[in-house]
């Protein structure tokens, strides 16, 4: 099954987007083979996120959000066959300082929109 998954996802994303097999140890979920990923997916856009999100709804494969990657073992499904970080998608779209708002990546870190909002005078409370 880990192969044909790897295979559809081949198809479906961008070569840097699919994480090589050499990768998955690092994002192990749980024990044993089934806390070991089919594959580990970095989206660099939010139209490719998508894309790999309906495609895994349609398939009935297991997908557990990974933000960077820090913390698997936190109490999440032990077993999954996709993990997707969001570390690719930290670009800011838009900010707008006087009205106090932006529209970000899902991987955008708060130390990095604190480098963005200090400039400013302002910070995420």
């Amino acid at each position: 099954m880990t192969a044909s998954i790897r295979t559809a996802l081949e198809s479906l994303v961008s070569p840097q987007t699919l994480l090589p097999e050499s990768e998955l140890e690092r994002f192990r979920t749980g024990p044993g083979e089934q806390g070991l990923p089919a594959a580990v997916l970095e989206p660099g856009a939010d139209e490719e996120l998508a894309a790999l999100l309906a495609r895994a709804s349609e398939e009935g494969w297991r997908v557990l959000p990974a933000g960077l990657g820090q913390w698997l073992e936190g109490g999440g499904p032990a077993e999954v066959q996709l993990v997707v970080s969001t570390r690719r998608l930290q670009k800011i779209h838009e900010y707008n300082p006087a009205d106090l708002t932006f529209t970000a990546g899902a991987g955008l870190t708060l130390s990095a929109l604190r480098g963005i909002t200090e400039p400013n005078g302002q910070w995420l409370p």
